[in-house]
């Protein structure tokens, strides 16, 4: 929009995809059939891409550890960004998938409020704020949101795990019925997303266009350095990320001759 907010149906929509993803993770299993109980533990907006075709993938598994595997986290030590953990996660207690929930509600908090859930400065107080103070409801920020809406988010920052959603997939289904038309709002949100790299896309394409006639003064780094700044390569599937980018390429990056830079700028074309 002219504004440049992310739009209400575009908020919805990433995230029945991010709790897709969250259902697949939270009931994989062993090979012999019983649950792994893996968490992610870090969902936040900069572990949620969203490719030019309005796909949405979920990344970031470091800090993922299946449930009962050991200590939690180190004494002291709260592993996350802090002002997206759930706080039986903060307070270094048991978790299960509840807590990507809680996460899951402060990024939907924050998309459709349009300002971070928790403003305090140091970490200290933003882990006192997050486990004491009261949570501002959504709707006392956005009272032009849908009630459904609303309540969904309110209960999905329930401090107590048991009274948010059993699981990723009933939270996804109420969110999913208020999506009227997930094709063309995927249409829509790709768009979206396209036209906020139109000029890094291309700038990206007249350099591999360069490298792909044989000019010499296109270097490897440089084609690695468009390939970091949409996400493109052999794998990536046209991935964007939504947040801001490595300001340098890859320093182990060896420039390849010119063939092999020509054999690079058909892999990225076809990105």
């Amino acid at each position: 929009s002219g504004s440049g907010a992310f739009a209400t149906d575009f908020t919805v929509l990433v995230l029945c995809d991010v709790l897709s993803a969250l259902e697949y993770a939270h009931n994989l299993c062993k090979v012999d059939g019983s649950p792994l109980g893996i968490v992610h533990r870090d969902v936040s907006p900069h572990d949620i891409f969203v490719t030019y075709r309005g796909d949405v993938k979920l990344v970031d598994f470091g800090v993922a550890k299946p449930i009962g595997s050991g200590r939690d986290t180190e004494l002291g030590l709260v592993r996350g960004e802090l002002t997206y953990v759930a706080p039986e996660q903060a307070e270094h207690r048991s978790v299960d998938g509840r807590a990507d929930l809680f996460s899951v509600g402060v990024v939907m908090w924050e998309c459709l409020a349009l300002r971070g859930l928790f403003g305090a400065e140091s970490r200290a107080a933003t882990l006192n704020e997050a486990l004491g103070e009261p949570l501002p409801p959504l709707a006392a920020i956005r009272p032009d949101l849908e009630p459904a809406l609303t309540s969904i988010c309110d209960r999905a920052l329930e401090r107590d795990p048991a009274r948010r959603y059993p699981s990723a997939a009933a939270m996804r289904a109420e969110l999913q019925a208020l999506v009227l038309d997930r094709d063309a709002t995927r249409a829509a949100l790709a768009r979206f997303v396209a036209g906020l790299f139109a000029t890094e896309r291309t700038e990206r394409a007249a350099l591999i266009q360069r490298a792909f006639v044989g000019d010499a003064s296109v270097s490897g780094t440089q084609l690695e350095l468009a390939s970091a700044q949409c996400d493109a390569s052999f794998a990536s599937d046209r991935e964007t990320r939504l947040n801001a980018l490595p300001p340098e390429p890859l320093t182990t990056f060896r420039e390849p001759p010119v063939p092999q830079r020509a054999r690079l700028a058909v892999g990225l074309l076809s990105a």
